[in-house]
């Protein structure tokens, strides 16, 4: 240990490092986060909704004209059994 170095500034030093090593990993899982939010938000569930339609389709399901909107299609977040 060099005669001038003391434990309070070897502490902040070494924290201050650690902190720099941890922060960009840390904001980056954060914006990685937001960004999954913000996208199954605003175009998630169109595309959960499209791909029910697609496959009641191809599946053979009655048509619009059959079918109640309100009673019989399957609305997003809802549990299929």
């Amino acid at each position: 240990m060099n005669p001038g170095e003391t434990f309070a500034g070897n502490f902040k030093r070494f924290f201050v490092r650690g902190l720099a090593a941890l922060l960009p990993t840390l904001l980056t899982i954060a914006i990685l986060i937001w960004a999954y939010n913000v996208i199954n938000h605003y175009i998630g569930r169109y595309i959960t909704k499209g791909s029910i339609g697609v496959l009641a389709v191809t599946a053979g399901a009655p048509s619009r004209q059959f079918v109640h909107p309100e009673r019989d299609a399957l609305a997003y977040g809802t549990r299929i059994q």
